[in-house]
């Protein structure tokens, strides 16, 4: 039976602003097993960055988590005192930030960043034995060694990017978060980094969580894929499984929203309205003013978890799931 890594359990969160609460986090839960990628998907806004964050208490001052529980490796992380939360950070878990290259010191060295970086974690290394690693990081990721005494403004942005998840490397960690580490970055770079993590991620054993808003992105890199819909993971499942039977309409919006490749060429559908506004986000099922299913027990009250009947691990939060009753996913 495959290990859990990562547990979260019920977690609810929301913003203090003058106008009122964001409740931007909701009854989430899901389990991650070792070595497993899982990406997050959803519109802007959805609690995709607002989890990632929480898992590692990067919090703002006005976020709150009201309940729930983060274990990784069984231990519940919102019970760590700050100084014990710093033994997981970096070591045991590690982020690539959103826009992360952007994120290098402009007057520093980028190898001196990253054994900096390497130091501050692990005290045990010397210099000398944080620079041979950067070394064999920047082979990894694929970057030239000659390269490590350079400033930032020496690199081109796919460099800065290669540097950024050398960095998050760095000291080994379990399980890496990459909240969209391709932003600005043109597709063919794109490609060629995210190809190049996903391989580090197989040849290093690690587990991942990335975070896109691009449903293709997550179909080519995961093993496993979450859904997110204002601040609720609305469906859950081997990637596979989801994209063979979407269960949620949104999830099912999602994917006849992008062209396939394969077969006829058919008009892409959209989803109708926006996302709702979390100062007063609307009862019963979230996505109730969107969807074509809606009925007034779905205005009303909370959906339940429907579980798949050919997977148990696949599950959705939907009074009227595709696949039931009649109704089919028409995504091919």
């Amino acid at each position: 039976m495959a290990e859990t890594i990562l547990e979260i359990d019920n977690l609810s969160l929301r913003y203090k602003t003058k106008k009122g609460d964001v409740k931007a986090l909701n009854r989430v839960s899901f389990q991650l097993e070792k070595g497993l990628a899982l990406g997050l998907v959803g519109e802007s806004g959805c609690g995709k960055t607002t989890l990632a964050n929480a898992i590692l208490r990067l919090l703002p001052d006005n976020a709150e988590i009201t309940g729930g529980h983060i274990y990784f490796d069984k231990e519940d992380l919102l019970l760590l005192a700050e100084q014990e939360l710093r033994e997981y950070r970096w070591k045991k878990i590690s982020m690539i930030f959103q826009a992360a290259m952007n994120a290098l010191a402009p007057v520093y060295r980028v190898g001196d960043q990253i054994i900096e970086a390497i130091q501050n974690h692990a005290p045990e290394f010397t210099y000398s034995a944080a620079k041979e690693r950067v070394q064999r990081l920047f082979e990894l990721v694929g970057l030239d060694c000659s390269r490590i005494d350079h400033y930032p403004h020496q690199y081109s942005g796919g460099m800065k990017q290669r540097a950024i998840i050398a960095m998050a490397l760095a000291c080994d960690p379990d399980l890496i978060i990459a909240d969209e580490p391709t932003t600005a970055l043109d597709v063919i770079v794109q490609d060629r980094i995210l190809k190049r993590l996903n391989r580090v991620r197989e040849e290093l054993g690690m587990t991942m969580i990335y975070i896109s808003h691009d449903i293709a992105v997550i179909a080519e890199l995961s093993k496993v894929m979450g859904v997110m819909y204002a601040g609720e993971l609305v469906e859950f499942g081997s990637t596979l499984s989801l994209f063979k039977q979407a269960i949620h309409p949104y999830t099912a919006g999602l994917m006849n929203s992008f062209p396939s490749i394969k077969g006829a060429k058919n008009q892409l559908s959209i989803i109708p309205g926006e996302p709702p506004n979390l100062l007063n986000p609307p009862a019963g099922c979230k996505f109730h003013p969107r969807c074509q299913y809606v009925t007034a027990q779905c205005r009303q009250v909370r959906p339940p978890l429907y579980r798949s009947p050919t997977e148990q691990q696949h599950f959705a939060l939907c009074w009227h799931p595709l696949g039931a009753n009649g109704k089919e996913n028409d995504h091919e």
